[in-house]
């Protein structure tokens, strides 16, 4: 054993004899630690070193490779797996490299945030052809989307015109190929121009064509698969942590917390902006590039990362690496270098990057999992606030009792005080609840919530914001005191006065655990007759009180049971959309492997080309991403196969944890006391006595109104939402919240809850309350002048019915997000790229001054009211709401547009064609008063959209008249049936256009006599 391995084992010794040292009888601290910050203990880090290692070891368990935990802004290594495998032996970088050509790449000029490239899909050099990994037809990519991605084409490519030496300056300035100082028997590496000597490998199975060697040579430089360059991994780790943390490259050393002092070998100076891009890539390999399989953004952290599948020098097995950097959780993930805290190198022989990735996730969760049990980030409120021994809230004056709430639709952010925060939420979660010691229940629970993870935005300079991810939360109307309203809200819900009541009469009261700590309060819409256990649906350590319990008083709820039937051919679509259930091209078979305690699938077995196993809770969210939220609406669930379908049984909505408010309603009911109902779902923990108000002022400078709360069901909302004034004035266009669970409309139930609400940023394009409702929520089919695009999606499947109803208060379900622009309203789910929304806003608007422009050039004057566009979650919500088939790209009506998945659209190539297509025939329909024979409005609309020559092949060797080309329109048979028939409706028009001009077509439009 070399001398860093002695001292390495030496360290672990000494951090597993702090640990049995803390374990002794000792007074105990009233403070917990906030974060891990330099001041925290020697202790606590210990600790923590030690909790990685023990994660680093199980993780890489037997097999080759090493793994490397390190602080990145001070170079100490705080656990290590493996070290000779850590700095003994130098191997080529292949994908992990890319980030340094981006970097040399920008400081040359030659690329910048505004720069787009689109991939082929496969480099085509003089002596090698390099195919891509990532899906083909993406939008042209950023440098950042070319580095989630690890597009091959984009860096070998930069590579050619970076030259002989740019990115080896680049790459040595950062310590690569150079000693890092952690041994004295560490390799030193390899980082060479091509051109120094002959030894630039090829990558195997291609021949090599030597008219360009030196600009193939730069190009495999450039992707990290030569001999020219070969690093340790000590090397790549430390040099990704001074291109994350603003240039600092520290010497690695293993050694103790205690009188730590980092030694910084240099400064490397590095634009904001380019360091901005490049974390910028590397947040999206995680959240949708090359390392999203692992699923580390559902961490409750920030991770940046990247993924690299190279050769090694000798042999044919690839060695996957993985380079992720852990930091407090940021909605925007743009991070300040000094928050990037935890750094992770895993290399693993004989595997892929995104193996390796996922080989580092329970390493983020071990370090995500102290932190909290720690008190760190994500729990604010330290133990001098609550009195260990009694549980009363001793030190108000210590809670923030003033909330700042970020509203994600409205783009504002509201100050508001607690309570008022806890009465949004309830409006949110609670509107369907009657019994009073049930809503007291879950003010307490939502309460509970707020002030333990109370600063969860803070980087934002918020606290919550209005989503999912926090709690989801919704503004009030003003109902003045007296007024007809003060017992209905103006939307037709049920009254507030119950949700005001509970929150006023819970006031300040919480859930702690035994030792004084609040806990965390998960609430759900049914449990389906036994909560879940966290440990075993999310495969996190699970506190006593989130172990699960048997819950008979649910039984009775509409979620008791439940059957879904899913085709085979839909489940294996879904399947085959994340690579944790991709089985192949094949499905026989869906096995529940292990079920836990609560009932619930833990595990499941597919059988397939390939077989997979995965989580239960993963596979229910896999599916419902795909096929819509609406089916598998929980993992508690038994499957059988009945020929070509699947037939799950179920019970239970949501994923269980904690308050089953179905249950909760009916033991309300039966007399029970919110106290009891608690005891009953967080066994172990106690509602604290409500012995002081957090209602009062946190801040010096608030007015007597600031220190008020509810004194009577029917007082003025507005004050009571919010006491401060907003320092912004502007006018909501919301859709009102329904009462009660979904009705039916067509194949799928439409929530019409707060989660789908819409504001419109343009005061003046407002609609009235019934339009904006049916305008988004119809219960009729389009009918008569619908339209449906011609690009069909192909490869897809049809999807089954099912009827169920939905409860607004289901917090899996995405919310909406709309933006406008001075003439289109776009409504999209809110896990699409705001970009791509952005993008939509910008092809419509310039779609639409081309077509005005053409019919302007006829004397033509057209009106277009603003127009609604809608892209649906998943492919049965198109169905549903439009009645069209599924391979219909979109349809309109009026002034409004619905559309299939944007990331559906996008992966078959018809975003954009799609959009232009669509607003064409509002176009049409506008300047034709809806009377255009339908061969007319859907060959125009093809060749205005330009789409004619992608159709035009379609069409067949006999020619309908016109009057059959009509009938036949009217009712499409099949998908190959309507390409053929919009073939020869494009076909008659490009002919009336080439012997009559387009104006003709235009005028004939406006006319009376068609």
């Amino acid at each position: 054993m070399d001398r860093a391995a002695r001292e390495h084992a030496l360290l672990l010794s000494c951090a597993c004899f702090a640990i049995l040292l803390c374990s002794f009888p000792a007074t105990q601290s009233r403070w917990v630690s906030i974060g891990l910050t330099d001041d925290n203990s020697s202790r606590d880090e210990t600790r923590l070193d030690a909790v990685l290692q023990q994660a680093a070891t199980a993780a890489l368990s037997d097999r080759e490779g090493t793994i490397i935990i390190m602080d990145a802004r001070t170079g100490r290594v705080r656990a290590l797996v493996n070290p000779d495998g850590a700095y003994r032996q130098a191997l080529m970088p292949g994908s992990a490299m890319k980030p340094f050509t981006a970097l040399a790449a920008l400081r040359a000029g030659l690329i910048d945030e505004n720069s787009r490239t689109v991939c082929p899909g496969r480099f085509t050099g003089f002596g090698f052809s390099l195919p891509c990994v990532h899906a083909d037809h993406l939008p042209p990519f950023t440098p950042a989307q070319a580095i989630a991605y690890s597009c091959n084409y984009y860096f070998a490519s930069l590579g050619q015109r970076l030259g002989r030496d740019k990115l080896i300056d680049t790459a040595r300035q950062f310590g690569l190929g150079q000693p890092t100082g952690i041994s004295d028997q560490e390799a030193a590496g390899i980082m060479r121009p091509c051109d120094t000597g002959n030894g630039a490998r090829l990558l195997r199975g291609v021949e090599a064509n030597h008219v360009s060697e030196q600009a193939d040579c730069n190009a495999r430089e450039a992707v990290g698969e030569s001999n020219n360059l070969q690093v340790t991994p000590i090397q790549l780790l430390t040099a990704y942590a001074a291109l994350v943390n603003g240039g600092h490259l520290y010497q690695p050393r293993i050694a103790a917390p205690t009188d730590f002092q980092p030694v910084e070998r240099s400064q490397i100076p590095i634009a904001n902006q380019q360091r901005a891009i490049i974390t910028e890539g590397m947040a999206g390999a995680v959240r949708y590039g090359t390392a999203r399989s692992a699923k580390l953004d559902a961490l409750p952290l920030t991770i940046l990362g990247k993924t690299g599948t190279a050769m090694p020098a000798k042999g044919f097995r690839t060695n996957g690496w993985f380079i992720g950097f852990a930091a407090p959780f940021q909605s925007n993930r743009e991070l300040d270098p000094s928050q990037i805290d935890l750094a992770v190198l895993v290399l693993i022989s004989r595997a892929h990057g995104s193996e390796a990735a996922t080989i580092a996730k329970p390493i983020f969760e071990a370090y995500a999992n102290e932190v909290s049990r720690g008190g760190t980030e994500t729990q604010s409120i330290s133990r001098s606030d609550v009195d260990v021994n009694d549980g009363k809230l001793t030190s108000p004056a210590r809670f923030p009792v003033s909330i700042k709430v970020h509203l994600v639709h409205d783009n504002i952010t509201e100050e508001l005080l607690l309570e008022d925060y806890v009465l949004g939420v309830m409006r949110a979660e609670g509107t369907m609840e009657t019994e009073p010691e049930a809503l007291k229940a879950l003010a307490i629970a939502i309460r509970t919530f707020a002030l333990k993870n109370i600063g969860r935005h803070s980087k934002d300079g918020y606290d919550f914001c209005s989503t999912t991810h926090c709690q989801r939360f919704v503004r009030s109307p003003r109902v003045s005191k007296g007024s007809d309203g003060d017992q209905a809200l103006p939307d037709g819900r049920a009254s507030d006065t119950k949700l005001i009541a509970a929150v006023h009469s819970s006031e300040g009261q919480v859930l702690l655990d035994s030792q004084g700590q609040l806990i965390d309060a998960y609430f759900g819409a049914s449990c389906g007759g036994h909560t879940a256990d966290v440990g075993t649906l999310w495969g996190t350590t699970p506190p006593e009180y989130l172990r699960g319990v048997r819950d008979e008083y649910c039984l009775s709820g509409p979620h008791a049971t439940w059957t879904d039937t899913i085709t085979r051919a839909n489940l294996l679509r879904a399947l085959q959309s994340d690579s944790r259930t991709d089985v192949g091209n094949r499905l026989d078979q869906v096995v529940i492997s292990k079920r836990d305690d609560t009932g619930r699938a833990e595990f499941i077995s597919l059988e397939g080309e390939h077989h997979k196993t995965v989580r239960g809770w993963d596979f229910k969210i896999i599916v419902g991403r795909v096929i819509g939220w609406n089916v598998l609406k929980s993992s508690r669930f038994d499957v059988s196969r009945s020929g070509l379908n699947f037939i799950f049984h179920g019970s239970g909505f949501g994923h269980g944890l904690g308050l089953c408010q179905e249950g909760a309603h009916v033991l309300a009911a039966r007399g029970t006391s919110y106290q009891k109902i608690l005891e009953k779902y967080f066994p172990g923990t106690r509602v604290s006595p409500r012995t002081v108000s957090l209602a009062g002022p946190s801040r010096a400078g608030n007015r007597k109104e600031d220190q008020q709360f509810v004194e009577s069901a029917t007082i003025d909302l507005n004050a009571l939402q919010s006491s401060r004034k907003r320092q912004t004035e502007w006018r909501a266009d919301l859709i009102p919240p329904s009462s009660g669970r979904a009705k039916f409309t067509g194949l799928y139930a439409i929530p019409r809850s707060p989660q789908s609400g819409e504001k419109s940023i343009e005061p003046t394009s407002q609609m009235k309350p019934q339009l904006r409702r049916s305008a988004m929520f119809s219960k009729t089919r389009f009918a008569r002048h619908l339209h449906f695009a011609p690009t069909e999606l192909t490869n897809s499947s049809q999807p089954t019915s099912y009827k169920h109803f939905v409860p607004t208060g289901l917090r899996t379900k995405p919310r909406l997000i709309t933006i406008s622009s001075e003439h289109f309203r776009v409504t999209y789910p809110s896990d699409v790229d705001h970009r791509n929304a952005d993008q939509v806003l910008n092809t419509l608007e310039s779609a639409r001054g081309d077509y005005l422009r053409r019919a302007s050039s006829a004397s033509i004057a057209v009106d277009i009211p603003l127009l609604d566009i809608r892209f649906n979650e998943s492919t049965g919500d198109f169905t549903s709401r439009t009645g069209q088939p599924w391979w219909a790209a979109a349809a309109t009506k009026g002034n409004r547009i619905e559309l299939q998945p944007v990331l559906l659209l996008e992966r078959r190539g018809a975003l954009w064609m799609t959009l232009r297509h669509e607003l064409a025939h509002v176009v049409i329909d506008a300047v034709s008063r809806n009377r255009a024979p339908r061969w007319l409005a859907e060959g125009l609309a093809i060749y205005l959209a330009g789409e004619g020559q992608s159709m035009s092949h379609y069409a067949p060797k006999t020619r309908l008249n016109s009057d059959e080309l009509e009938r036949r329109l009217e009712r499409p048979t099949s998908q190959q049936d309507m390409r053929a028939l919009y073939a020869q409706a494009y076909l008659r028009v490009s002919e009336l256009v080439h012997s009559q001009g387009e104006a003709s077509l235009w005028k004939r439009l406006a006319s009376d006599n068609r």
